[in-house]
């Protein structure tokens, strides 16, 4: 038995990934809460479904916020940029969990501060 090439093991990963990231929309928060944690196990892997994370972000269940948070901390700039994406959302409450989100980016979070101070203004 050969051992797997880089080729096979980045097509795998990413296979795994795009698996996780589907069940990002499950109906059940369960599911979804493993899938951003199997996510930020990928580490770099998950760069492709940072947009998915940081929509998870804003999750109605505590516990898919919580990972997916910390999922996207894994994924660094990519995974901070990605939640500042959503500083421009519609839904008011998904703002203020984007922000809540950013804040223990620290300096992550730092090239949006701009864009989280613009945010101050917003009536709702």
């Amino acid at each position: 038995i050969s051992e797997p090439s880089a080729m096979d093991t980045q097509k795998a990963l990413s296979s795994c990934a795009e698996a996780y990231a589907l069940q990002l929309e499950s109906p059940h928060p369960l599911v979804r809460r493993s899938a951003a944690v199997a996510l930020g196990g990928l580490g770099a892997g998950a760069r492709p479904h940072a947009a998915a994370l940081a929509a998870a972000a804003s999750d109605g269940d505590a516990g898919v916020r919580k990972a997916a948070k910390a999922a996207l901390e894994r994924l660094g700039t990519i995974g901070a940029d990605a939640l500042a994406a959503r500083l421009l959302d519609s839904d008011a409450e998904d703002r203020r969990m984007v922000v809540a989100a950013l804040g223990p980016l620290e300096n992550l979070a730092a090239p949006h501060i701009a864009a989280l101070a613009a945010r101050l203004n917003d009536v709702d």
